[in-house]
């Protein structure tokens, strides 16, 4: 079956513009990471967040000279097929998604980062500093999304989406008040179809990771070295750059 990935010209013209010489892989033929064998990589959710990670991670796996696929797919997808084995990693994640997985190897150091906040529309005229602000709205939140978790943990009014588009216009709709998301995302969301947002201040802060299989353990130490190597070279604080200026750009056909 026939699977999309972000592995576009858009993201090799953006390799190209930073750099990026095409390393062929050294993986031995037929092993995993080789051109014959390259590693299946999911990633949860269409989001800015998520394009911008897939972007870092392709150029982390051929610094490792390991040859990759990542795919997009539904939120809550990646995890159930990592953990059946369908999968060879779970891309962009943050530190407490491999707490009480033992299928989910964490590779470290973190290799992106972004903030949370909360969005509503300018008419309300709301004014949200801290977490304990939402406590008396209706809280649009992500599903299944485990930056949220902790968040939205004691507030009373949750309603859930699979889909920030979905989350979005039950804010327009007047569903609920306000939508949790990563900067990035929100700003994206309002450039793109033109709708005024008001962000909050930062209610949270994460690290994000990539994350293999347990079967790939043998791997891991080579994307860790090429995460080091990147981020001590500054090649990694370019390409973030770079990406984040690509993917705001990008129109809603485009990024789907």
């Amino acid at each position: 079956m026939h699977r999309r990935t972000w592995l576009g010209a858009t993201s090799l013209g953006l390799l190209q513009c930073i750099g990026a010489r095409g390393e062929v892989p050294a993986s031995a033929p037929g092993s995993p990471g080789s051109p014959e064998h390259p590693l299946q990589i999911e990633v949860a959710g269409r989001m800015a967040t998520n394009w911008v990670g897939t972007q870092l991670l392709m150029r982390i796996y051929a610094h490792a000279k390991l040859a990759v696929r990542i795919y997009p797919v539904p939120i809550g997808r990646a995890a159930r097929d990592l953990q059946a084995g369908l999968s060879d990693g779970d891309g962009v994640r943050i530190f407490a998604y491999g707490e009480g997985k033992p299928e989910a190897l964490r590779v470290e150091p973190a290799f992106y980062r972004f903030t949370g906040h909360a969005y509503s529309l300018p008419g309300r005229g709301l004014r949200l500093k801290t977490v304990e602000d939402l406590q008396h709205l209706r809280v649009g939140a992500p599903a299944n999304t485990f930056w949220v978790v902790g968040l939205i943990a004691n507030l009373p009014q949750v309603f859930q989406a699979q889909t920030h588009e979905q989350l979005y216009r039950m804010m327009e709709l007047g569903r609920v008040d306000l939508v949790l998301d990563t900067q990035i995302n929100g700003r994206r969301w309002s450039a793109v179809t033109r709708t005024p947002l008001t962000e909050s201040t930062e209610l949270g802060r994460f690290e994000l990771y990539h994350y293999l299989h347990r079967s790939h353990v043998d791997l891991v130490p080579r994307l860790s070295g090429a995460i080091r190597s990147m981020q001590a070279s500054g090649e990694l604080q370019r390409l973030i750059e770079v990406s984040e200026r690509v993917v705001m750009t990008l129109g809603m056909d485009q990024f789907d």
